[in-house]
């Protein structure tokens, strides 16, 4: 459309509703620069095209039926076999009818090219083009468009009616139709340009050629198509002045010297010597076959072996003593160089010639299989690396270039709209691909295309989207949603093959962390489960599991617990408690169970699993290792240190020998006993491991890994057991400074690290220093936990009592008062540790003299160790003491002497 004169002043976005009715086509863009400067003159020239030109009467040619001439030719048909150049000539006649606008303003040029590529309803897409063209070149035929397309008027050639009917219909060529014909009567002349006019439905010529018969029509029309018998008939029944398309020989002459010299100019020196140049040029000239096809890939064929330096003389063809090929058959167009490539030495060229070929045929046979020109590449060099191991980590990697030379003579690079991409170079190659698979031999066989093909490449795409690297995730999913859409397309929402495919496309989302994607279109799989159920009852319990890990991860365990059960009853029934599947689910819902807090529960089940595992993998299998550590952990967690200790043994020596000491598996199973050894007081068993743990994680992280970091931390917490204080120190700050490094000194691992420090501070009475790094500590796990978690009560306890000893009472008791509010909250009233701050905010006020308040707050305490220890407990009977002192300052001696002998019960019992 960019190339019509634009005629519309009235309408500021007339532009907009033209291209949104009838988008332009770019194919007249992409044609016209292929045109050799100086060729097609021929057909400006051509007796009939002038007459139909120049609009005058033709005395060479008697139309059908008639035994006269045509008094003016006004359709034109032109016609020719695959590869004789008639889309360069619609190009060059339209490039010429729309320069000679400007010295006709009452004249309209229009022109469609038909798409080689399949495209439904075409005659309206070419109808709707047509008249968006016409429209933009005349305010007239523009307030015509306006009053059928957004009003709804039906035209006709008497104008717009009032009458009540049925309004007008964009996609209904009829009625797009009597618009074209109603706008054309707005110019004195209006050509209209089609070409591939034999690549959509049969009866738009007719419809198109009807309008030019019409009384006072202003149309004339020049159609292009192939040769064969049926688009003879077609032109004769329109009546239509036939044109018969071939290359001159002097037009292919001047195009073989002018490449050749453009190739030389642009570095290809391999052309430089005369003599192969002259055999080439006068080999081509002497068996072109009239096409100008034959002639392009036959150049590009021979110059491609002078580059690859296997070049040999050619024996030039006389056309008068030589029979030569029919120009019916492609073969003799692309076979040449499509046979060389595919017996190359070098893999690589065959490669990429028969997966491009066959995925432009897909192209062809299925329009939504589309891949842009990176696309394309990306998807090459991911099947490649998956066929050929040797070049994974080599680097090499296919360029668009490649794919130019592989496939030089059938595929050609265009850019549409910003958007590049591989296509056929002509109409013909789709169809050449169809008979090589019946008519052909090796190695031209296996360019063939049928459905078993196209079945076989639409599976290696599955095999490309998951081998496309991480950084190309984008072009992953874009192969992933295609294939998705077109085999629900072709084969229903329920196929099995579809639903694999959505299964393989939820879990590239789930690797992408979206889970909620994932979540949806397994749902979806489960419903075409239950429409279709599947013959292998595996591929559902496999979704049912990953739901189940989906839900869990997600801490909807409601949900997960569903979907663990559905996909356990599925396994068990199919295979037995001891296949492999069902016990990867049941350790799935052991996990959920101890995500869940449900450590008993869990426990069990890894319980019941664990000899199954050891039956069916083997005592040293990953998977039996994975629960006896499991089951380690559980009894850990609920303080059967015996059997963890056991547990936990049996894992570090099993893991050893299978993955080594520096496997990552095998240094969790060292810490987790390390720290089970802390937590049983042996301290010295618990440093080795860690210092061992520590070696081998150095040796993989570097100093300033996250897992030596944590290491260092736990040593410190070890050292600090064995009072071995500085030792403490130096590991706590190690780790410190390394996580305020590497993840800031906000992280709350950075954060736990301080508070470690900050308790070794208060038990050797460094108490301004503790008082220091505290207040970061309670910013820090304020910020992580809030304000009323344990943790922080803890801190604020033991800030509480470093401020008590060095004296400042008063932040001590808004200390002490906050940790108590956070400890009951946290845990309860009746925690121990909730009753340890009320007993000390009991002993600050007594030290303060403020004995009203330290009588409430110790009775508190008391009347709250009494229910947790009972009234002889030591921390009970102190607290009595306490009392007592309180109350004789009081001055209730009274109650004094009765709390003094509560306290001093146990000085009495008989022996």
């Amino acid at each position: 459309m960019d190339r019509l004169p634009f005629r519309v002043s009235s309408d500021p976005n007339a532009r907009d509703a033209l291209r949104a009715f009838g988008p332009g086509n770019a194919t007249l863009g992409i044609t016209l620069p292929l045109v050799e400067p100086g060729t097609n003159r021929w057909i400006l020239d051509d007796e009939h095209v002038a007459a139909w030109l120049g609009g005058q009467h033709d005395a060479s040619w008697v139309a059908p039926g008639q035994d006269s001439t045509v008094q003016t030719i006004n359709k034109l048909w032109l016609y020719g076999p695959p590869g004789s150049g008639r889309t360069l000539l619609a190009a060059t006649l339209v490039d010429h009818l729309v320069r000679q606008l400007h010295v006709e303003p009452r004249h309209a040029v229009c022109y469609y090219f038909a798409s080689d590529a399949p495209v439904d309803r075409e005659a309206v897409v070419c109808l709707k083009a047509l008249i968006a063209q016409l429209a933009q070149q005349g305010e007239a035929a523009y307030g015509d468009f306006t009053k059928a397309v957004k009003y709804g008027g039906r035209p006709s050639v008497h104008g717009f009616s009032d009458a009540i009917m049925r309004p007008f219909d964009a996609g209904h060529p009829a009625d797009l139709g009597e618009l074209l014909e109603t706008l054309s009567r707005h110019f004195t002349q209006v050509s209209v340009v089609i070409r591939g006019v034999d690549y959509m439905e049969a009866d738009l010529a007719r419809q198109l050629t009807a309008m030019v018969d019409a009384p006072r029509s202003t149309i004339r029309t020049i159609f292009t198509s192939g040769d064969a018998r049926g688009q003879q008939i077609a032109c004769m029944e329109t009546v239509s002045c036939p044109v018969e398309v071939a290359p001159s020989r002097e037009e292919v002459h001047l195009y073989v010297r002018n490449e050749m010299k453009r190739r030389i100019e642009n570095g290809d020196h391999f052309l430089t010597p005369e003599a192969p140049r002259s055999e080439i040029e006068e080999y081509i000239l002497n068996n072109n076959h009239d096409s100008w096809l034959w002639a392009v890939t036959t150049l590009d064929d021979q110059c491609d072996l002078l580059r690859r330096n296997i070049w040999v003389p050619l024996t030039s063809r006389i056309s008068g003593n030589t029979e030569t090929q029919t120009s019916e058959s492609s073969r003799a167009t692309f076979d040449p160089y499509l046979e060389r490539i595919l017996r190359d030495e070098d893999p690589l060229p065959k490669f990429i010639l028969t997966r491009t070929a066959h995925w432009l045929a897909m192209t062809e046979n299925e329009p939504t299989f589309f891949l842009t020109a990176e696309e394309h590449v990306k998807a090459l060099n991911a099947l490649y690396r998956i066929e050929n191991e040797e070049i994974r980590s080599s680097g090499s990697m296919i360029e668009a270039k490649d794919v130019l030379n592989a496939c030089r003579p059938i595929v050609r690079l265009v850019d549409e709209a910003g958007v590049s991409s591989f296509r056929f170079k002509h109409k013909t190659v789709y169809d050449y691909m169809l008979r090589l698979i019946s008519s052909s031999e090796m190695p031209l066989k296996a360019l063939g295309y049928d459905g078993y093909t196209m079945g076989r490449e639409f599976k290696d795409f599955l095999r490309i989207c998951g081998a496309v690297p991480d950084i190309d995730a984008a072009c992953a999913e874009s192969l992933f949603k295609m294939l998705l859409s077109i085999h629900q397309k072709l084969f229903g929402h329920d196929d099995s093959y579809t639903l694999f495919i959505q299964d393989q496309y939820a879990s590239f989302c789930w690797d992408q962390g979206r889970l909620a994607e994932a979540e949806r279109l397994y749902l979806d799989i489960v419903q075409g489960f239950e429409r279709a159920p599947p013959e292998n009852m595996d591929a559902q319990n496999d979704v049912f599991n990953n739901l189940g890990i989906i839900y869990k991860r997600q801490e909807r365990y409601d949900e997960a617990e569903h979907y663990y059960q559905a996909a356990l009853r599925g396994r068990e029934a199919q295979h037995g408690p001891a296949h492999e599947s069902t016990l990867h689910t049941v350790s799935n819902i052991a996990q959920m169970y101890a995500a869940q807090g449900k450590t008993s529960t869990a426990q069990a089940r890894w319980t019941k699993a664990l000899p199954l595992c050891e039956k069916t993998f083997g005592r040293h299998h990953p998977k039996t290792l994975s629960i006896v550590y499991n089951l380690g952990l559980t009894h850990k967690n609920l303080g059967q240190y015996d059997e963890a200790e056991t547990m936990l043994t049996r894992a570090l020596s099993e893991h050893e020998q299978v993955f080594g000491a520096e496997h990552r598996d095998t240094l969790d199973v060292t810490s987790s006993l390390a720290h089970l050894y802390l937590q049983r007081d042996n301290d010295l068993a618990a440093e080795a491991l860690y210092r061992r743990a520590l070696a081998s994680y150095e040796s993989v992280q570097g100093p300033m890994g996250d897992n030596v970091l944590r290491t260092c931390h736990s040593l410190a917490k070890v050292y600090h057991a064995l009072d071995r204080m500085q030792e403490a120190e130096v590991m706590g700050k190690r780790a410190l400074h390394g996580f305020e490094t590497t993840l800031g000194p906000d992280n709350i691992d950075a954060t736990d690290v301080a508070y470690t420090l900050f308790l070794g501070y208060i038990e050797e009475e460094r108490l301004q220093e503790a008082v220091i790094l505290g207040q970061r500590v309670l910013a820090g796990f304020e910020k992580e936990h809030g304000g009323r978690e344990g943790i922080t009560a803890s801190v604020a306890d033991n800030m509480a009592l470093a401020h008590a000893k060095m004296g400042d009472f008063e932040q001590a008791e808004l200390l002490w008062k906050r940790a108590c509010e956070g400890h009951i909250e946290a845990r309860g009233e009746q925690h121990e540790l909730s009753l340890a701050v009320v007993n000390n905010l009991g002993l600050l006020y007594m030290r303060q003299g403020r004995l009203e308040d330290a009588e409430g707050w110790l009775r508190r305490a008391l009347q709250g160790y009494e229910r947790l220890q009972g009234p002889e407990g030591d921390t009970t009977m102190r607290i009595a003491r306490d009392l007592s002192g309180v109350y004789r300052d009081l001055g209730n001696f009274e109650e004094s002497d009765r709390m003094a002998s509560r306290g001093y019960q146990q000085w009495q019992r008989p022996i």
